[in-house]
């Protein structure tokens, strides 16, 4: 991202990393997964801010979907 930042299809692809990276350790290490959820749904609303997310691609509940039952399993 670093070497070009106006790259969507690089930040979806982190995003796509993060979504995974924030549920395959179910269970274990509630706060890095929060973290890595968190991330993936920054990216997110940055690019659909700025117009550059096509409409397949927000799935921005999805991740507040995550962190809302995260929350819940950690109460």
């Amino acid at each position: 991202m670093a070497r070009d930042p106006a790259n969507t299809q690089w930040q979806t692809d982190l995003v796509i990393s993060f979504a995974k990276l924030g549920t395959m350790a179910d269970g274990q290490n509630a706060e890095l997964r929060r973290v890595y959820l968190q991330w993936g749904r920054a990216i997110l609303v940055v690019l659909k801010g700025e117009g550059r997310l096509l409409s397949n691609q927000d799935c921005i509940e999805w991740f507040d979907n995550q962190l809302t039952q995260l929350k819940a399993e950690s109460v």
